[in-house]
């Protein structure tokens, strides 16, 4: 799996994220399979479940 991952230009961009190493890298490669098509960071990570998720006390509606 990781001699494989290591072909795609992809993996060294992802590699570049911190947290994510060598096996989990290519574990969310196999996932996503294609990163380039999304049109900027935020996206893919939201996609990846990576995503930052801000919610505020000042959202709480009654209902």
């Amino acid at each position: 799996m990781l001699t494989e991952d290591r072909k795609h230009t992809a993996y060294k961009v992802i590699k570049t994220c911190p947290g994510l190493g060598k096996i989990r890298t290519a574990q969310l490669l196999l996932i996503v399979v294609t990163p380039y098509r999304f049109a900027n960071k935020r996206q893919f990570w939201s996609y990846c479940g990576l995503g930052v998720v801000m919610l505020s006390s000042s959202d709480w509606v009654l209902v």
